[in-house]
């Protein structure tokens, strides 16, 4: 296929033979993460075309990367908590999401229990459910949560502190 390229890509002249082009990408391969890639240069002149070449298989990744923000919550939260979030992805691809919390004992992010959707997303303003009492019991701290999400990459996560009180009653 034909290429967009930025710069002058005629009359040019023999001490400018040597150097660089410019392929935007993106304006002919919009959002797309191909493995085999490989571009061709044919030069011509007014006898016509000359001997062309091509560059070896490179990965392209035009794929734009999802974000998401995650509403506040407020007040004291325990067991099953409700989470709502808003994806943004310029290519409206399907997106998956990763939940986490930060355990501040172990000071480690572990893989939140959570009920709802977690793949193939294309409504772009859901929730979720953290089961936080499987995960926390006994728990009484503030509590990090974040959300990451992703479609052919890894997107822009988002965190909010959770004011978590899973001791229950005395």
């Amino acid at each position: 296929q034909p290429a967009t390229m930025i710069g002058n890509m005629e009359d040019i002249q023999q001490q400018d033979y040597s150097g660089t082009l410019v392929w935007d990408s993106y304006t002919d391969l919009p959002g797309l993460d191909l493995e085999e890639m490989r571009f061709k240069i044919t030069p011509f002149d007014a006898k016509g075309n000359g001997l062309a070449d091509s560059t070896y298989y490179f990965h392209l990744d035009n794929n734009r990367i999802p974000s998401v923000q995650i509403d506040p919550l407020i007040g004291e939260q325990k067991n099953d908590i409700t989470i709502s979030y808003h994806l943004s992805d310029s290519e409206i691809d399907t997106i998956s999401l990763v939940c986490e919390y930060y355990n501040p004992l172990s000071q480690y992010w572990f893989e939140a229990t959570t009920t709802g959707d977690l793949s193939d997303i294309i409504n772009y303003n859901g929730t979720i459910i953290w089961n936080s009492y499987t995960d926390l019991p006994g728990a009484a701290d503030s509590i990090q949560f974040r959300i990451q999400p992703s479609d052919a990459d890894p997107g822009l996560a988002d965190t909010i502190i959770i004011n978590l009180d899973n001791v229950g009653a005395p």
